[in-house]
């Protein structure tokens, strides 16, 4: 058993160091950046645009940790909504078109 947990540390640990076979993609795509289609595009500028709406009001608010937090958490709500952009076109239509100019290198 200790063995198998030692084999399995040093895999993790050349995997984060990228060395060896260990470089290659992810089978997944999971984390793969592809290129928006016209409607995505749009829907990421509609909703940015509700973003920065949402940020001004934010902003107008007393300094401290819950307003901090909320920006926080505005970012984080934005990165998400990426995601969905993401997920939703590739799921419209059945796989989108890679950004090899943001690869792994």
């Amino acid at each position: 058993m200790l063995d198998t947990q030692v084999h399995a540390a040093e895999k993790v640990k050349s995997i984060f160091n990228g060395e060896g076979e260990h470089q290659q993609k992810s089978k997944s795509g999971r984390f793969d950046y592809v290129k928006y289609d016209q409607m995505a595009t749009q829907m990421q500028a509609d909703i940015k645009k509700a973003f920065q709406n949402a940020e001004m009001h934010i902003d107008c608010l007393a300094d401290g940790r819950a307003k901090s937090l909320a920006l926080t958490k505005l970012e984080e709500a934005y990165a998400w909504c990426g995601k969905c952009i993401r997920d939703d076109q590739i799921s419209r239509n059945g796989s989108a078109e890679l950004q090899e100019e943001r690869g792994d290198e």
